[in-house]
C-alpha cells in the first residue's frame, strides 16, 4: 500500500510533457489494468500484455477521451488510485476511531468495580480526598466575638485594690484559617483597646484607664506581645501598677484562650476525617482521656464521639427551670440572642444566632427534655442526643445533663458551651428574677 499511496501524478507535474486540453466533464474512471487478470484486460495477448497498437487498445483509449491517446489511461488510473487512497484513508481513520472508542470503553469501570482509591461515595472526605486541596475560612467575625468573650469582665485583685476590665472599645484587624495537604495555616492580626476601672483598697477612690494591644499576630508569641496600660489623670498609680503587673498576666491568659479556641473550636470540620485517621484519633483519645467513649456512631459520616455528663444546681423550682428551656422569651433573655423555640415533639430549636440548632424529641413537663442538638461547626448532619433531667430538691433543682454523640474534637468546646452559655447565664437570669421580686 505504500507504493500505491506514493504514486505521483507525474503527467500533471512534468513540464516537459505537453498536457492535453481538458474537457469540461471529468473522464470516466477506469479499472487499474495492472491489478486486473490477463484474461480480463482488453486486447491482451497470449503473453498477458496488451499491444498498444492493437484495435482493442486504441478503442479503449478513444472511449476515455477521444484525442487523449494511451496516456489518458495512465492519467485516469492515477485519478482512480488517488480516490481509492482517500477512501482507504477514511476507512483507516474510522477503524482507528472505533479502536480508540473500544479501548476507552474498556477502561471505564462499572459502578462499584473501580479502583478503590477513587471511590469516594463512602468517605467523609469525599469532597476533598485526604484534605489535599486548599481551603480557607474567614475567622474575623468569630474572632471579634471570641475576643470580647474572653477579655471582658476579667477581674484583677491585689493589695492595692480591685480592677475590672470593661468593654472592648476598639477592635481592628482580621483572622483566617487555611488548610493544604491536611495542614492548618493560621493568620491573625489585631489591634485592641480595652477599658478598665478600679477601686483603691485603702481610700476607696475610683479610677479608670485603658489597656492597648497594638499588635497581636501570628508573628509573635503571646508572651512577647506588647500590652500597654494607661490611666486617666489624677492619683491612683497603685491601680495602674496593679494592672501593669498582674493585669497583663490575666490578659495574656485570655489571649491564649482565644488562640486555643481559634485552633480547635473554629477549625472543626476543616480537616475532614479520613479512613486512616479516624481509628488513630480514637485510639489516642482513649489513651489520653478517661472519658466514657462510645463506638463509632455512623450518622452520615464516620467520626469518633464521646458522652458528656454534667450536673448543676439552680436556686429555682423544677417547673420554673423547665420553663426557661421551653419558653422563647426566657431563652432569648439568658442567651441574649434571638431564638426559635417550638417546645413540642419534633419542634425546631435554634439559639445563639444559629450557632446551636436541633429539635425537641421528648418533653415531660418539669421532669425531662430530650433534644437532637448540634453546633454549627460540627460535621454536616451530625447531631448529638441531649437529655436534661430535672431533679426537684425543695427550693433548688439539680439539672443532670447527658450529651451523647459529641465529636471527640468538640468535647471541650461543648462543655464550655453548656457551662458558660447555658448554666452561668441561667444563674444570672434567676438572680435577676430574685432581685425584681425583692
Amino acid at each position: 500500500m505504500k507504493e500505491i499511496s506514493n504514486v505521483t501524478p507525474f503527467r500533471y507535474f512534468s513540464s516537459s510533457i505537453s498536457q492535453p486540453p481538458r474537457s469540461r466533464s471529468p473522464p470516466p474512471l477506469r479499472q487499474d489494468t495492472r491489478a486486473a487478470s490477463p484474461a480480463a484486460r482488453p486486447g491482451a495477448g497470449a503473453g498477458g500484455a496488451a499491444s498498444p497498437s492493437s484495435p482493442s487498445s486504441s478503442s479503449s483509449s478513444s472511449s476515455g477521451g477521444g484525442e487523449r491517446g494511451t496516456g489518458e489511461g495512465e492519467v485516469s488510473g492515477t485519478f482512480w488510485l488517488g480516490r481509492r487512497r482517500k477512501r482507504l484513508g477514511c476507512r483507516r481513520r474510522r477503524a482507528l476511531r472505533r479502536r480508540r472508542r473500544g479501548r476507552a470503553g474498556s477502561a471505564m469501570a462499572k459502578w462499584g468495580q473501580g479502583d478503590p482509591r477513587w471511590i469516594v461515595e463512602e468517605r467523609a472526605d469525599g469532597t476533598n480526598v485526604n484534605n489535599w486541596h486548599w481551603t480557607e475560612r474567614d475567622a474575623t467575625s468569630w474572632s471579634k466575638s471570641k475576643l470580647k468573650e474572653v477579655l471582658e469582665g476579667l477581674v484583677v485583685e491585689g493589695e492595692a485594690g480591685r480592677c475590672e476590665i470593661g468593654d472592648l472599645k476598639h477592635v481592628e484587624g482580621e483572622a483566617s484559617c487555611s488548610s493544604r495537604k491536611g495542614r492548618l495555616i493560621f493568620f491573625y492580626e489585631w489591634n485592641l483597646r480595652l477599658s478598665w476601672k478600679g477601686t483603691v483598697k485603702e481610700s476607696g477612690e475610683k479610677h479608670k484607664g485603658s489597656v492597648e494591644i497594638p499588635n497581636l499576630s501570628e508573628e509573635n508569641e503571646v508572651d512577647d506581645t506588647e500590652i500597654n496600660v494607661s490611666k486617666k489623670k489624677g492619683e491612683g498609680d497603685v491601680l495602674k501598677d496593679l494592672m501593669r503587673i498582674e493585669g497583663t498576666v490575666k490578659v495574656r491568659e485570655a489571649l491564649r484562650d482565644y488562640l486555643k479556641a481559634l485552633k480547635t473550636e473554629f477549625t472543626l470540620g476543616m480537616i475532614l476525617p479520613t479512613k486512616a485517621t479516624v481509628g488513630q484519633e480514637l485510639a489516642a483519645e482513649r489513651k489520653l482521656s478517661g472519658n466514657i467513649m462510645q463506638d463509632l456512631d455512623i450518622v452520615g459520616v464516620k467520626i469518633p464521639t464521646v458522652k458528656i455528663l454534667m450536673k448543676e444546681t439552680f436556686n429555682s423550682p423544677a417547673d420554673e427551670l423547665y420553663g426557661i428551656f421551653t419558653t422563647k422569651e426566657l431563652v432569648q433573655k439568658f442567651s441574649k440572642c434571638s431564638a426559635v423555640i417550638e417546645a413540642e415533639k419534633g419542634g425546631k430549636l435554634q439559639m445563639f444566632d444559629g450557632c446551636v440548632s436541633g429539635e425537641y424529641a421528648e418533653l415531660v413537663p418539669s421532669q425531662r427534655i430530650v433534644l437532637k442538638w448540634r453546633c454549627r461547626n460540627w460535621p454536616d448532619e451530625h447531631y448529638a442526643t441531649v437529655a436534661l433531667n430535672f431533679k426537684d430538691m425543695a427550693a433548688q433543682t439539680e439539672l443532670q445533663l447527658e450529651c451523647k454523640g459529641v465529636p471527640v474534637s468538640n468535647e471541650d468546646s461543648t462543655r464550655q458551651c453548656w457551662k458558660k452559655q447555658y448554666f452561668e447565664e441561667i444563674h444570672v437570669l434567676l438572680q435577676q428574677f430574685k432581685d425584681n421580686t425583692e
